[in-house]
């Protein structure tokens, strides 16, 4: 019986290994540790990489409030230019047909530096004592038709001193033929022919000014570079 189970002991431990109850001491090369403050620096970067902070939009109104500020600025100098821009390439077509329709009326286009007037004489009145008569010509050298201006008249004493001015606009110095013209022909001499009160100032020279009908006249136009 001894005799059996010491065989039977044999065999089991000469077929069956012997199972191990311990661990392996040696660490396995495969598996990082880290501390836990690189745990957390890690878990930060990868938040970082997949976290994407939300980029702000405008609203409708807020944008359509911008474009509309955007457009208002440029609009509003148009506005307070047409005038001068009416006739200048190229917003003058488009300011013209704008006021064609909205409530922004355009005055003549007008250049005064294109008039020039000649022949100019002032003699005291063949009649009356009191009167002055005046006698130009005028000529518009412009490509364009445009009104006839103001006329300036100052009157200078000896040392070129202002003594007097007189303004005639239009419908003052136009007469006969000329009584309801509006605007000055193209490159065609205007004869014009008036009569004007004596300042009865002292004086002895006199120079003529030209001013756009609807400008702003000085109290007394500068010095003269001739008297005449």
């Amino acid at each position: 019986m001894a005799e059996t189970a010491s065989h039977a002991a044999a065999k089991v431990s000469s077929g069956i290994p012997a199972p191990n109850n311990t661990q392996s001491s040696r660490p396995d090369s495969d598996v990082l540790t880290l501390s836990p403050l690189q745990a957390l620096e890690n878990l930060h970067d990868e938040e970082h990489l997949h976290w994407h902070e939300p980029v702000p939009k405008l609203s409708n109104g807020l944008l359509a409030w911008t474009l509309l500020l955007l457009l208002a600025l440029p609009l509003q100098w148009i506005w307070w230019q047409r005038q001068q821009l009416a006739w200048q390439p190229p917003l003058g077509a488009f300011i013209q047909w704008s006021c064609s329709s909205l409530p922004c009326q355009l005055h003549p286009r007008s250049d005064v530096d294109k008039i020039s007037s000649t022949a100019l004489s002032i003699r005291d009145h063949q009649e009356y004592s009191n009167l002055l008569q005046v006698n130009l010509t005028l000529l518009n050298q412009a490509s364009y038709t445009q009104p006839y201006p103001v006329l300036g008249l100052v009157f200078y004493d000896l040392q070129g001193h202002p003594r007097a001015q007189r303004y005639i606009t239009s419908t003052d110095y136009l007469g006969g033929d000329l009584e309801d013209a509006k605007e000055m022909p193209v490159n065609t001499p205007v004869n014009i022919s008036f009569t004007l009160q004596d300042p009865g100032a002292p004086s002895v020279g006199y120079a003529l000014h030209l001013y756009a009908a609807d400008a702003r006249i000085p109290s007394f136009p500068p010095k003269p570079e001739r008297v005449e």
